[in-house]
């Protein structure tokens, strides 16, 4: 680890060194490099509101947590002060949102939230390291684990503690480089990281229930891709989605254990610009895609991950990012950044097939 994740001590203020699982003002979402990963993040409180997540034009990390419903907003607010290149969100192990970041410094950075979402411990850094960038998960116990790309482009992590306080320190994950990588959860709940080799090929590394031990990396199908995300079917089963090199999406499901696949399908004819993937309410997984007209799209899985509705226009509406979340009741959400730069945000019935349009979740523009 040493000379791959660097020490450094300035640079960024610190206060100490379930299983299943856009007016007036607005707030910007700030790509500060280009990546294949949502520039918004969302999850729910520890009393199932959505709550959405975005570095606003300042650098700083606002955020804004929205009625059961995924309607009505607090309006957007500054979670706590400190400038950061990137953020991830999960919750700890009581359900209460927290907040990973990159700092100025590439080192990592947590903020925990209350249990509604609304108040913040204040920054500090989990664990001494540069990094280049991060994926955030749980283990089986529901403590978040923090997945990292190391310097030297291989995967670190580092466990926290229930409360999502204490860590374990970096550690090497497997040895292997890789250009990317995702994070998910096998059916018994323990993490599975997937990455991108050098190769453009899918691996994957299924760690222990508490996140420690390593099977090391294996090919999971044969097939180069471009970008891959993880998710799970109704079963809890893992799936990988991926981009393939002709721009369409394609899925791999595997078996509970996250070691055996299916090989790679092609879910529907269609290329696309990004991919994002969520389950509805019923735990079928339903993969979002930006067209090539920049609109949102969806196609809507069977339990098992296998066959597809075909895409479908879920509303009207050019955007540049998504991502994806569910309400209270587990009704899927999109959440968008729009040309204007705001977020917008369209409910799903529970099947997610039916959509309210899009709507403007908060104005105001944090500074």
């Amino acid at each position: 680890m040493k000379g791959v994740l660097r020490k450094l001590f300035d640079g960024f203020p610190s206060k100490r060194a379930s299983a299943y699982r856009p007016r007036w003002a607005r707030l910007c979402v700030e790509e500060l490099e280009p990546r294949a990963v949502p520039s918004i993040n969302t999850v729910n409180t520890a009393f199932g509101n959505p709550e959405v997540f975005g570095i606003g034009l300042d650098g700083q990390v606002y955020a804004e947590v929205l009625g059961a419903n995924g309607t009505g907003s607090t309006g957007y607010f500054l979670t706590t002060p400190g400038k950061v290149k990137d953020i991830r969100v999960t919750r700890d192990g009581f359900g209460d949102p927290e907040v990973f970041a990159i700092g100025l410094d590439n080192q990592v950075y947590a903020e925990r939230m209350s249990p509604n979402g609304l108040t913040s411990s204040g920054f500090f850094l989990t664990a001494a390291g540069q990094v280049a960038s991060l994926n955030v998960g749980r283990d089986a116990f529901g403590d978040p684990e923090v997945f990292a790309l190391g310097l030297d482009n291989q995967v670190y992590a580092e466990r926290m503690s229930a409360n999502g306080f204490a860590s374990t320190g970096f550690f090497l994950t497997a040895a292997g480089r890789v250009k990317s990588f995702v994070v998910g959860n096998d059916a018994f709940g323990d993490p599975e990281v997937f990455a991108i080799g050098l190769d453009n090929q899918v691996y994957a590394d299924r760690l222990s229930a508490n996140g420690l031990a390593s099977t090391g990396y294996f090919l999971t199908a044969s097939g180069q891709v471009t970008s891959i995300v993880a998710g799970h079917d109704a079963f809890g089963d893992p799936e990988v989605f991926a981009i393939g090199l002709d721009g369409q999406v394609y899925a791999e499901r595997l078996s509970a254990d996250g070691l055996a696949s299916t090989g790679f399908l092609l879910t529907a004819a269609g290329r696309v610009k990004s991919l994002a993937v969520g389950n509805d309410a019923f735990g079928d997984p339903q993969i979002f895609v930006i067209g090539l007209d920049n609109q949102v799209y969806a196609q809507r899985l069977s339990a098992n991950g296998l066959s597809s509705t075909g895409y479908f226009l879920t509303a009207s509406g050019q955007v540049t990012t998504l991502t994806i979340g569910n309400d209270a009741n587990g009704n899927p959400e999109v959440f968008v950044t729009g040309l204007d730069g705001q977020i917008y945000a369209e409910r799903l019935s529970a099947n997610g097939l039916a959509s309210t349009g899009f709507f403007l979740t908060a104005p105001g523009q944090p500074r």
